[in-house]
């Protein structure tokens, strides 16, 4: 990550290490398709969270989540 975009790094990180996690502990190697739709799930709880936090008046963890 030559350009220094944050943004991009974490989120492969994170990508990365859903994936790893649910090989590791299931033992099993993930396909393209199981792949998408863990990130679809991943994507999913994000959104969840943000819900809740701005719910709770929360707008630092809402806006800190949505960069993420």
């Amino acid at each position: 990550m030559r350009a220094k975009d944050i943004l991009k790094r974490d989120t492969i990180r994170a990508i990365n290490t859903m994936i790893k996690q649910i090989e590791v502990d299931q033992r099993v190697e993930l396909d393209d398709n199981e792949v998408i739709k863990l990130i679809q799930k991943g994507i999913k709880q994000r959104e969840e969270a943000m819900t809740q936090f701005k719910e709770a008046s929360r707008d630092d963890l809402a806006k800190q989540n949505k960069t993420k």
